[in-house]
């Protein structure tokens, strides 16, 4: 009787060892080649479908544990995040950007163009964020089934996993497949957990931050049009200068129209003598 509950719990063990083992991507890639070599294999074609697959959910593994990940930064750090951005909101409400007084109408002009430029990129990425706290929120109600269908892949693969045997090679590479993909719906499951706890979290940062560029478009918006203002009154007295010179020369010189003509923009003859 202690003979065949020792069996068992070694079985039970062995069995509990396979389950909770990741198989590892850089072994498996070194197995795929040497399968690939092995051409006078009989199962080769089945063996680098099983080792493909297994690469694939371990991939999927690697993107969930990656989303978890920042999922659960983003919980950790919100508070200081929040608090950030609260701060570099409220420096917006009075702040205001001032033009040089000394300003040619070269800078001016090239002020102009990146100011622009800033303005287009602060709209798209308030744009981006409002994107993002939309999708979040739309997402919301998806979790529920996306995370029932997870669980229940989970607890599938589990039970295919605790069925399989590593006999023959050919069956420790379907053995190996079932590890990634048990693995692979485990942390599915976990990332759509985190995802929920983190969603509100998301989603105010995300709003947030769509407001802090859109106060910096709006700063933006105002400097570009005080440029254009202070281009379009430089351009007007470079003009005055420019015609009082003229009117000058005007008065200085025989051969030239009286000023009254310059002014209206008319062509007078000068008298024959």
């Amino acid at each position: 009787m202690r003979s065949i509950l020792f069996l068992l719990l070694s079985l039970w063990l062995s069995t509990s060892a396979l389950a909770a083992s990741v198989p590892d991507a850089s072994s498996l890639k070194q197995q795929l080649e040497e399968v690939k070599a092995a051409k006078s294999s009989p199962a080769q074609a089945e063996q680098i479908q099983s080792i493909e697959a297994a690469l694939n959910f371990l991939s999927e593994r690697d993107d969930s544990l990656e989303r978890t990940k920042q999922y659960q930064q983003v919980i950790d750090d919100f508070p200081r995040l929040a608090r950030e951005l609260r701060q570099q909101i409220a420096s917006f409400n009075d702040s205001s950007k001032s033009i040089r007084s000394n300003m040619s109408s070269a800078e001016l002009d090239q002020e102009i163009l990146q100011v622009s430029s800033q303005l287009l990129e602060e709209g798209r990425q308030a744009q981006q964020e409002q994107d993002r706290a939309r999708e979040i929120s739309d997402s919301l109600s998806q979790l529920p089934q996306q995370q029932t269908e997870a669980r229940r892949a989970m607890t599938e693969s589990g039970r295919r996993l605790q069925g399989a045997d590593n006999a023959t090679p050919q069956a420790q590479t379907q053995l190996t497949t079932r590890q990634a993909e048990n693995a692979a719906n485990k942390a599915r499951v976990d990332e759509l957990e985190l995802a929920q706890l983190s969603a509100n979290n998301r989603q105010e940062l995300a709003r947030m931050r769509a407001e802090l560029h859109q106060r910096k478009a709006a700063q933006l918006d105002n400097y570009l049009q005080a440029l254009r203002n202070q281009l379009n009154e430089q351009r007007q007295r470079e003009a005055e200068l420019a015609l009082a010179r003229t009117e000058q020369l005007a008065e200085n010189s025989g051969d030239l129209p009286p000023r009254s003509a310059i002014s209206f923009g008319l062509t007078v003859t000068s008298p024959a003598r």
